[in-house]
Protein backbone atom coordinates (compact mmCIF):
# COMPACT_ATOMS: atom_id res chain seq x y z
CA UNK A 1 0.00 0.00 0.00
CA UNK A 2 1.19 3.13 -1.40
CA UNK A 3 1.33 5.94 1.99
CA UNK A 4 0.18 8.94 -0.27
CA UNK A 5 -1.63 7.03 -3.11
CA UNK A 6 -2.36 3.84 -1.92
CA UNK A 7 -5.99 2.59 -1.21
CA UNK A 8 -6.68 0.45 1.94
CA UNK A 9 -9.46 -2.40 1.33
CA UNK A 10 -10.92 -3.91 4.19
CA UNK A 11 -14.19 -5.22 4.83
CA UNK A 12 -15.30 -3.97 8.49
CA UNK A 13 -17.18 -2.41 10.88
CA UNK A 14 -15.99 1.00 12.39
CA UNK A 15 -17.76 2.85 14.93
CA UNK A 16 -17.40 6.88 14.96
CA UNK A 17 -16.03 8.55 18.01
CA UNK A 18 -19.08 9.77 18.87
CA UNK A 19 -20.32 5.73 19.79
CA UNK A 20 -23.35 7.02 17.51
CA UNK A 21 -23.28 4.46 14.38
CA UNK A 22 -21.50 1.68 13.24
CA UNK A 23 -20.59 1.46 9.83
CA UNK A 24 -18.93 -0.71 7.00
CA UNK A 25 -16.04 0.68 5.23
CA UNK A 26 -15.41 -1.38 1.93
CA UNK A 27 -12.69 1.49 0.88
CA UNK A 28 -10.35 3.76 1.86
CA UNK A 29 -8.57 6.10 -0.35
CA UNK A 30 -5.61 7.61 1.13
CA UNK A 31 -4.03 10.32 -1.11
CA UNK A 32 -3.70 13.19 0.37
CA UNK A 33 -7.12 13.91 1.19
CA UNK A 34 -8.56 16.08 3.68
CA UNK A 35 -10.20 15.28 6.90
CA UNK A 36 -13.76 16.85 5.90
CA UNK A 37 -12.97 14.95 1.86
CA UNK A 38 -11.80 11.54 3.88
CA UNK A 39 -14.66 11.85 6.30
CA UNK A 40 -17.05 12.66 3.08
CA UNK A 41 -15.69 9.44 1.13
CA UNK A 42 -15.93 7.23 3.81
CA UNK A 43 -20.14 8.34 4.23
CA UNK A 44 -20.38 7.72 0.68
CA UNK A 45 -19.02 3.88 1.06
CA UNK A 46 -21.69 3.61 4.01
CA UNK A 47 -23.95 0.51 4.53
CA UNK A 48 -26.46 0.91 7.14
CA UNK A 49 -25.47 -0.38 10.57
CA UNK A 50 -26.83 -3.30 11.93
CA UNK A 51 -29.23 -3.34 14.73
CA UNK A 52 -27.68 -5.23 16.38
CA UNK A 53 -24.53 -2.40 16.64
CA UNK A 54 -26.89 0.47 16.65
CA UNK A 55 -28.41 -0.91 20.32
CA UNK A 56 -24.76 -1.76 21.46
CA UNK A 57 -23.64 1.73 20.27
CA UNK A 58 -26.44 3.23 21.94
CA UNK A 59 -26.14 1.09 25.30
CA UNK A 60 -22.26 2.45 25.37
CA UNK A 61 -23.41 6.05 25.49
CA UNK A 62 -26.32 5.47 27.47
CA UNK A 63 -24.10 4.07 30.45
CA UNK A 64 -21.27 6.32 29.96
CA UNK A 65 -23.65 9.45 30.98
CA UNK A 66 -25.57 7.64 33.75
CA UNK A 67 -26.18 9.69 36.59
CA UNK A 68 -24.59 7.66 39.96
CA UNK A 69 -27.11 6.78 42.17
CA UNK A 70 -25.93 7.04 45.31
CA UNK A 71 -26.37 3.51 46.35
CA UNK A 72 -24.97 1.82 43.88
CA UNK A 73 -21.61 1.90 41.92
CA UNK A 74 -20.99 4.33 39.11
CA UNK A 75 -18.23 1.69 37.81
CA UNK A 76 -21.30 0.25 35.31
CA UNK A 77 -19.57 -2.19 32.45
CA UNK A 78 -21.48 -1.49 28.87
CA UNK A 79 -23.96 -4.53 28.87
CA UNK A 80 -21.45 -5.76 26.28
CA UNK A 81 -21.70 -9.57 27.22
CA UNK A 82 -21.44 -11.76 24.33
CA UNK A 83 -18.43 -12.58 22.18
CA UNK A 84 -19.45 -11.23 18.78
CA UNK A 85 -20.27 -7.79 20.21
CA UNK A 86 -17.31 -7.14 22.28
CA UNK A 87 -15.41 -8.28 19.10
CA UNK A 88 -17.16 -5.24 17.22
CA UNK A 89 -16.51 -2.76 20.01
CA UNK A 90 -12.50 -3.67 21.03
CA UNK A 91 -12.31 -4.10 16.64
CA UNK A 92 -14.00 -0.98 16.10
CA UNK A 93 -11.99 1.45 18.33
CA UNK A 94 -8.61 -0.61 17.02
CA UNK A 95 -9.45 -0.09 13.38
CA UNK A 96 -10.59 3.71 14.15
CA UNK A 97 -7.27 4.32 15.54
CA UNK A 98 -5.70 3.09 12.70
CA UNK A 99 -7.34 5.51 10.35
CA UNK A 100 -6.63 8.21 12.96
CA UNK A 101 -2.90 6.83 13.00
CA UNK A 102 -3.26 7.43 8.97
CA UNK A 103 -4.44 10.80 8.84
CA UNK A 104 -1.70 11.75 10.70
CA UNK A 105 1.05 10.99 9.45
CA UNK A 106 -0.43 10.18 5.34
CA UNK A 107 1.10 14.18 4.55
CA UNK A 108 4.23 14.52 6.70
CA UNK A 109 7.41 14.87 5.25
CA UNK A 110 10.44 12.90 5.67
CA UNK A 111 11.86 15.74 8.12
CA UNK A 112 8.82 16.00 9.86
CA UNK A 113 8.72 11.84 10.76
CA UNK A 114 12.14 12.51 12.24
CA UNK A 115 10.57 15.02 14.28
CA UNK A 116 9.76 14.37 18.01
CA UNK A 117 6.73 12.54 18.99
CA UNK A 118 5.82 12.39 23.03
CA UNK A 119 7.43 9.26 23.34
CA UNK A 120 10.62 11.18 24.54
CA UNK A 121 13.18 8.60 23.29
CA UNK A 122 11.40 8.06 19.82
CA UNK A 123 11.02 10.45 17.01
CA UNK A 124 7.51 9.93 15.01
CA UNK A 125 8.50 7.25 12.65
CA UNK A 126 9.97 5.27 15.24
CA UNK A 127 6.92 5.87 17.00
CA UNK A 128 5.24 3.65 13.69
CA UNK A 129 8.10 1.59 13.90
CA UNK A 130 7.54 -0.04 17.23
CA UNK A 131 3.18 0.11 15.90
CA UNK A 132 4.35 -2.01 12.78
CA UNK A 133 6.68 -4.26 14.64
CA UNK A 134 4.17 -4.40 16.93
CA UNK A 135 1.35 -5.29 13.97
CA UNK A 136 3.63 -8.65 12.97
CA UNK A 137 3.90 -9.76 16.49
CA UNK A 138 0.45 -9.55 17.16
CA UNK A 139 -0.07 -11.76 14.34
CA UNK A 140 1.98 -14.16 15.37
CA UNK A 141 0.20 -14.47 18.26
CA UNK A 142 -3.07 -14.62 16.45
CA UNK A 143 -1.56 -17.67 14.63
CA UNK A 144 -0.66 -19.27 17.76
CA UNK A 145 -3.69 -18.68 19.51
CA UNK A 146 -5.63 -20.28 16.68
CA UNK A 147 -3.33 -23.51 16.67
CA UNK A 148 -3.34 -23.71 20.20
CA UNK A 149 0.68 -23.15 20.30
CA UNK A 150 1.49 -21.33 23.25
CA UNK A 151 3.39 -17.31 22.83
CA UNK A 152 6.59 -17.42 20.80
CA UNK A 153 9.66 -16.67 22.97
CA UNK A 154 11.25 -13.35 23.22
CA UNK A 155 14.15 -14.59 20.82
CA UNK A 156 11.75 -15.18 18.21
CA UNK A 157 11.37 -10.81 18.60
CA UNK A 158 14.92 -9.70 19.03
CA UNK A 159 15.33 -10.24 15.07
CA UNK A 160 11.75 -8.38 13.92
CA UNK A 161 12.75 -5.68 16.16
CA UNK A 162 15.89 -5.03 14.75
CA UNK A 163 14.73 -5.36 11.36
CA UNK A 164 12.59 -2.56 11.74
CA UNK A 165 15.22 -0.73 13.50
CA UNK A 166 17.24 -0.77 10.43
CA UNK A 167 14.52 1.00 8.22
CA UNK A 168 14.48 4.40 6.91
CA UNK A 169 12.04 6.67 8.73
CA UNK A 170 9.31 7.06 5.05
CA UNK A 171 9.62 2.65 4.72
CA UNK A 172 9.26 2.21 8.85
CA UNK A 173 6.11 4.68 8.80
CA UNK A 174 4.91 3.28 5.10
CA UNK A 175 5.35 -0.48 6.30
CA UNK A 176 3.85 0.05 9.67
CA UNK A 177 0.26 1.19 8.40
CA UNK A 178 0.76 -1.92 5.91
CA UNK A 179 1.18 -4.15 8.87
CA UNK A 180 -1.63 -2.85 10.81
CA UNK A 181 -4.25 -3.12 8.27
CA UNK A 182 -3.09 -6.58 7.51
CA UNK A 183 -3.36 -7.31 11.16
CA UNK A 184 -6.70 -5.81 10.96
CA UNK A 185 -7.74 -8.13 7.78
CA UNK A 186 -6.75 -11.33 10.12
CA UNK A 187 -8.66 -10.54 13.17
CA UNK A 188 -11.92 -9.46 10.87
CA UNK A 189 -11.64 -12.71 9.09
CA UNK A 190 -11.88 -15.18 12.27
CA UNK A 191 -15.38 -16.56 12.47
CA UNK A 192 -17.08 -17.40 15.37
CA UNK A 193 -15.89 -20.59 15.60
CA UNK A 194 -12.42 -19.11 15.32
CA UNK A 195 -12.86 -16.53 17.66
CA UNK A 196 -14.28 -18.36 20.50
CA UNK A 197 -11.19 -21.96 19.59
CA UNK A 198 -8.57 -18.69 20.34
CA UNK A 199 -6.91 -19.19 23.65
CA UNK A 200 -2.91 -18.15 24.27
CA UNK A 201 -1.18 -19.18 27.39
CA UNK A 202 0.91 -15.23 27.45
CA UNK A 203 1.87 -13.52 30.67
CA UNK A 204 1.13 -16.05 32.61
CA UNK A 205 -2.12 -16.23 31.73
CA UNK A 206 -4.60 -17.68 29.00
CA UNK A 207 -5.37 -15.11 26.85
CA UNK A 208 -8.60 -15.15 24.30
CA UNK A 209 -9.12 -13.37 21.50
CA UNK A 210 -10.71 -9.92 23.11
CA UNK A 211 -7.79 -10.12 25.44
CA UNK A 212 -5.02 -9.56 22.11
CA UNK A 213 -7.65 -6.91 21.25
CA UNK A 214 -7.50 -5.36 24.26
CA UNK A 215 -3.59 -5.30 24.62
CA UNK A 216 -2.91 -4.43 20.47
CA UNK A 217 -5.85 -1.41 21.62
CA UNK A 218 -4.21 0.07 24.66
CA UNK A 219 -0.83 0.29 22.89
CA UNK A 220 -1.96 1.61 19.74
CA UNK A 221 -4.46 4.13 20.68
CA UNK A 222 -1.86 5.74 23.68
CA UNK A 223 1.30 5.87 20.78
CA UNK A 224 -1.23 7.08 18.59
CA UNK A 225 -1.17 9.74 20.76
CA UNK A 226 2.14 10.26 20.94
CA UNK A 227 1.98 11.32 17.81
CA UNK A 228 -0.95 13.14 17.93
CA UNK A 229 0.19 15.72 20.26
CA UNK A 230 3.42 16.34 18.96
CA UNK A 231 1.43 17.53 16.08
CA UNK A 232 -1.48 19.63 17.79
CA UNK A 233 -1.19 20.18 21.48
CA UNK A 234 -4.83 20.01 22.62
CA UNK A 235 -5.07 15.97 21.41
CA UNK A 236 -6.79 13.63 23.42
CA UNK A 237 -6.72 9.95 23.03
CA UNK A 238 -9.62 8.96 21.15
CA UNK A 239 -12.72 8.86 22.99
CA UNK A 240 -13.99 5.19 21.54
CA UNK A 241 -10.92 3.72 22.86
CA UNK A 242 -11.18 5.79 26.35
CA UNK A 243 -14.40 4.54 27.36
CA UNK A 244 -13.09 0.56 26.55
CA UNK A 245 -9.57 0.82 28.33
CA UNK A 246 -11.16 2.74 31.53
CA UNK A 247 -12.66 -0.19 32.81
CA UNK A 248 -10.09 -2.84 32.12
CA UNK A 249 -7.37 0.14 33.33
CA UNK A 250 -7.38 -1.57 36.84
CA UNK A 251 -5.03 -4.74 35.11
CA UNK A 252 -2.26 -2.09 33.71
CA UNK A 253 -2.55 -0.28 37.28
CA UNK A 254 -1.73 -3.47 39.07
CA UNK A 255 0.84 -4.64 36.63
CA UNK A 256 3.04 -1.55 36.09
CA UNK A 257 2.85 0.96 38.67
CA UNK A 258 5.89 1.57 40.84
CA UNK A 259 5.92 1.02 44.46
CA UNK A 260 6.31 3.99 47.14
CA UNK A 261 7.36 3.65 50.46
CA UNK A 262 4.85 6.32 51.92
CA UNK A 263 1.17 4.99 51.34
CA UNK A 264 -0.63 6.70 49.12
CA UNK A 265 -4.68 6.11 49.30
CA UNK A 266 -6.18 8.43 46.74
CA UNK A 267 -10.39 8.63 45.80
CA UNK A 268 -10.18 9.15 41.64
CA UNK A 269 -13.09 10.62 39.93
CA UNK A 270 -13.12 10.43 36.66
CA UNK A 271 -15.66 12.32 33.78
CA UNK A 272 -16.72 11.56 30.45
CA UNK A 273 -17.72 8.83 31.36
CA UNK A 274 -17.88 9.05 34.76
CA UNK A 275 -16.29 6.76 37.02
CA UNK A 276 -15.10 6.14 40.51
CA UNK A 277 -12.03 4.51 41.97
CA UNK A 278 -9.90 4.20 44.60
CA UNK A 279 -5.99 3.85 44.18
CA UNK A 280 -4.02 2.58 46.84
CA UNK A 281 -0.42 2.60 46.37
CA UNK A 282 2.81 1.09 49.26
CA UNK A 283 5.64 -0.65 49.07
CA UNK A 284 4.30 -3.86 47.72
CA UNK A 285 2.80 -2.06 44.55
CA UNK A 286 -0.23 -0.50 43.56
CA UNK A 287 -3.83 -1.65 43.24
CA UNK A 288 -6.89 0.28 41.98
CA UNK A 289 -10.55 -0.93 42.32
CA UNK A 290 -14.06 0.54 41.54
CA UNK A 291 -15.26 2.30 44.02
CA UNK A 292 -18.88 2.48 45.42
CA UNK A 293 -20.33 5.96 46.60
CA UNK A 294 -21.25 4.32 49.94
CA UNK A 295 -17.27 4.64 50.35
CA UNK A 296 -16.70 8.39 49.46
CA UNK A 297 -16.81 9.68 52.61
CA UNK A 298 -13.78 7.54 54.09
CA UNK A 299 -10.96 9.05 51.81
CA UNK A 300 -8.89 12.27 52.75
CA UNK A 301 -6.99 12.38 49.69
CA UNK A 302 -9.28 12.78 46.18
CA UNK A 303 -8.37 13.37 42.62
CA UNK A 304 -11.41 14.59 39.95
CA UNK A 305 -10.14 14.79 36.19
CA UNK A 306 -11.33 13.99 32.69
CA UNK A 307 -11.23 9.96 31.87
CA UNK A 308 -9.24 10.51 29.16
CA UNK A 309 -6.67 12.24 31.51
CA UNK A 310 -6.39 9.53 34.09
CA UNK A 311 -5.20 6.73 31.09
CA UNK A 312 -2.48 9.01 30.26
CA UNK A 313 -1.54 9.17 33.62
CA UNK A 314 -1.64 5.71 34.39
CA UNK A 315 0.43 5.65 31.55
CA UNK A 316 2.74 8.00 32.41
CA UNK A 317 1.83 10.84 29.72
CA UNK A 318 0.18 13.39 32.29
CA UNK A 319 2.73 16.55 31.50
CA UNK A 320 2.37 19.99 32.86
CA UNK A 321 1.45 21.20 29.52
CA UNK A 322 -1.26 18.41 29.30
CA UNK A 323 -3.35 18.79 32.35
CA UNK A 324 -6.70 20.85 31.80
CA UNK A 325 -9.64 20.49 34.15
CA UNK A 326 -7.63 18.52 36.78
CA UNK A 327 -8.83 19.54 40.63
CA UNK A 328 -6.44 17.87 43.89
CA UNK A 329 -7.53 18.12 47.36
CA UNK A 330 -5.23 16.27 49.34
CA UNK A 331 -2.94 14.63 47.05
CA UNK A 332 0.00 15.76 44.89
CA UNK A 333 -0.58 14.77 41.53
CA UNK A 334 3.20 14.76 40.43
CA UNK A 335 3.47 11.93 42.87
CA UNK A 336 1.41 9.90 41.13
CA UNK A 337 3.40 10.38 38.37
CA UNK A 338 6.37 9.34 40.05
CA UNK A 339 4.39 5.94 40.51
CA UNK A 340 2.84 5.73 37.00
CA UNK A 341 6.73 6.71 35.15
CA UNK A 342 5.18 5.10 31.72
CA UNK A 343 6.82 3.62 28.55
Amino acid sequence: MDLLTGTLSIGRHVVNVFGEYSVHVSQIAIDRLSSQERNWRILQQTNLATDKMEGLNRSLVRLANMPNSPETTPNLQPSITDLASMFDAWYSALMNSHLRLTDLVAGLTPEELEGSSYASEWNIAQVLSHLGSGAEIFSLLLKAGLNGDPAPEREVYLPIWERWNAKRPEQQTHDSLRFNAEFLEQMVALDDSQRRALHLSMFGQDQDVIDLLRLRLSEHAVHTWDVAVALDQDATIASDAVVLLLDILERRVNRSAKPTEKPIEVRIVTQDPKRLFVLNVNIDGAVLRPLTNLEVAEFKASLELPAEAFIRLVYGRLGLEHRHKIYEDGVDIDALRQVFPGF
